[in-house]
């Protein structure tokens, strides 16, 4: 049987959208900022996925580093 998944995302779990949310929480990361965390890995599952195995990996990696750039959750320390 197939896991659920987590309502508005099409590839993660409502389990791993969980065990994500409680890790993000614990590191001080509001909810909008999860919420964009999740999006954002959603949408990159999804663009691995649709990823044939015929096309070249550099256009793929551009594709994820394009959507991960876009989404700016990558924090300055």
């Amino acid at each position: 049987m197939a896991k659920p998944i987590y309502p508005g995302l099409k590839h993660i779990t409502f389990e791993e959208a969980s065990l994500l949310a409680r890790v993000c929480r614990e590191d001080g990361d509001d909810t909008k900022q999860t919420e964009e965390l999740l999006t954002c890995i959603d949408d990159c599952l999804g663009i691995q996925k649709k990823a044939a195995t015929s096309d070249d990996h550099r256009t793929t990696i551009g594709a994820l580093e394009k959507r991960i750039m876009q989404a700016d959750i990558l924090r300055k320390t």
